[in-house]
């Protein structure tokens, strides 16, 4: 009984999570089109990723955490490239010109990257529904982008850019997994965000962007608009996503692999890394 109870918790908090993850980082698109009206979109981006990462690493250290190694904290930047330089300067860049609900739909196609690459790679193990679901996504961006912004259609550049953001993302999850990734959720969700933070940085005043606006004549909506893509985009929103796999884990252990409503097909996002390879048996294992 006590052990259904459990069993009932753990799928439920994981659900949650998933939940969370998908509503915060949905609505992080509404917040970055505002913010990106009036502020640069790299130098947004970086200083987002800058703060939130700060606030991560830093809440390690204080709280202990077992310290990465070298080839860790590597390994982090590597990622925060492929992740916030390409993925957020990508996107935050698009914005400009594609508006806020048809750029998160086109983001939606990371996981036809990830499903393809990672199953090139050996490295994830998709089911008939993920593989299905891969060219209706597919369709859906087509028909999005049909007819270009004369006819109403999304900016054919800013899909463009979407798409590789969209590769970028995919091709970082499968890459910071495993021994490369810190035990520590703080540091595995900071290092990240911090060093992609500080190359977004880079990538802004080489493109002269912050002359090119005035903290004070910032408006008080697209600061807002930062201080939520802060907090609850990348702090809560980073947190929840480095638990998850965590919480799958937790669950596989106690009942075996257990799908709930459909999430399998979506295992191995940003936030939902599965390093999946056969075992001896024959079955899927995770790492």
């Amino acid at each position: 009984m006590n052990h259904d109870r459990e069993a009932a918790r753990q799928r439920a908090t994981r659900l949650g999570a998933y939940a969370a993850t998908w509503i915060i980082w949905g609505s992080t698109y509404l917040a970055i089109r505002v913010a990106v009206q009036s502020v640069p979109p790299f130098l947004l981006a970086g200083v987002r990723s800058v703060i939130a990462g700060s606030i991560l690493v830093g809440w390690g250290l204080a709280r202990g955490d077992a310290r990465p190694g070298r080839a860790q904290v590597i390994a982090g930047v590597v990622t925060g490239a492929m992740f916030f330089l390409i993925g957020h300067g990508g996107l935050f860049w698009a914005e400009q010109r594609v508006a806020s609900g048809p750029a998160a739909l086109m983001s939606a196609s990371e996981h036809f990257w990830l499903l393809g690459a990672g199953a090139l790679l050996g490295r994830v193990v998709a089911t008939r529904r993920a593989w299905a679901g891969v060219p209706i996504g597919l369709a859906g961006v087509a028909v999005l982008t049909l007819g270009g912004g004369a006819s109403g259609g999304i900016d054919a550049v800013g899909a463009v850019v979407l798409l590789v953001s969209s590769a970028a993302w995919g091709l970082g999850t499968l890459y910071f997994t495993g021994e490369r990734k810190p035990a520590s959720q703080l540091y595995a969700a900071g290092i990240p965000l911090l060093g992609g933070g500080v190359l977004l940085l880079i990538a802004s005043t080489v493109f002269g962007e912050p002359g090119r606006v005035s903290v004070g004549e910032v408006p008080l909506r697209a600061v807002l608009a930062l201080a939520y893509l802060v907090v609850f985009g990348s702090v809560v929103g980073g947190l929840v996503a480095v638990a998850a796999p965590r919480l799958r884990r937790g669950l596989d252990q106690r009942e075996g692999p257990q799908p709930v409503a459909g999430l399998e097909a979506f295992e191995g996002a940003p936030c939902w890394q599965h390093d999946r390879r056969r075992s001896g048996a024959g079955q899927p294992t995770d790492e």
